[in-house]
C-alpha cells in the first residue's frame, strides 16, 4: 500500500500592516505586499481593498497563483488632513488560515507654508509710502507676521506691509514669518533705507 500525502497550501502575507504618510495634496509612494505559499500544493489567492468612503486604497494585481507581489497605492491627494484606516483582505479558497488581513493607515498632514515671492529691498523718499509684499502657499489658512530688525510689528499681519508716511527711523531689515498648522517659513529680509 502506497500512501501519498499531498501537502496543502498555507498562506503567508507580509507585512501585516502598512503605514503611509503624505502632506495634503500629494500622493505618497506606493508599497508592496508579499504573498507566499509556505505549504505545498498550489495557492490560488485574491486580494481586495475594502471600500472606504472616500475610496483611497487600491491593490494590483487582485489575484494570482503561487507566490506574488501586490502593489498597494493610496490616493490621498484629495483627502483632508487626518488619519484614515482601511483593510486589505487576502483570501485563498480551501486554506485554513484564510483570509489574512492587512491594516493600512494613511496619515495626511498639512502642507507647511512656502514662499513663492520674497519681499524686495527698497529705497524711498521720506514722506512717501513704501510697501513690502510676500506671496506664499501651503494649506490654508496662512497667517502672516511682519518683523523689523527682529522686533515684532503690531497689526502687521497681512501678506503685505505698507508704511504710509516714511520717516528716517523706518530704515532697517523687514521680513515676514508665514505660519499654518503644518509649520512656518521665514522670508529673506528686505532692506529698507
Amino acid at each position: 500500500v502506497n500512501l501519498t500525502v499531498i501537502a496543502r497550501p498555507n498562506l503567508s502575507v507580509i507585512p501585516t500592516t502598512l503605514d503611509f504618510s503624505a502632506v495634503q495634496g500629494v500622493d505618497p509612494a506606493g508599497q508592496t505586499l508579499g504573498i507566499t505559499n509556505i505549504g505545498g500544493g498550489t495557492l490560488n489567492w485574491t486580494v481586495q481593498a475594502d471600500a472606504g468612503t472616500p475610496q483611497w486604497l487600491a491593490v494590483n494585481p487582485t489575484n494570482g497563483v503561487g507566490n506574488g507581489i501586490v502593489a498597494v497605492s493610496v490616493a490621498g491627494a484629495l483627502l483632508n488632513t487626518g488619519t484614515y484606516t482601511n483593510i486589505i483582505t487576502v483570501t485563498a479558497e480551501g486554506i485554513t488560515n484564510s483570509p489574512e488581513t492587512v491594516v493600512v493607515t494613511l496619515t495626511i498632514t498639512q502642507l507647511p507654508p512656502y514662499i513663492t515671492l520674497q519681499p524686495v529691498s527698497q529705497t524711498n523718499l521720506i514722506g512717501v509710502p513704501v510697501t513690502f509684499s510676500v506671496a506664499a502657499g501651503g494649506t490654508p489658512p496662512l497667517a502672516y507676521q511682519w518683523w523689523k530688525d527682529d522686533a515684532l510689528l503690531t497689526n502687521a499681519t497681512a501678506s503685505s506691509l505698507t508704511i504710509s508716511n516714511v520717516t528716517a527711523t523706518d530704515g532697517g531689515n523687514y521680513y515676514v514669518i508665514v505660519t499654518n498648522a503644518g509649520g512656518e517659513m521665514v522670508s529673506v529680509p528686505a532692506e529698507f533705507g
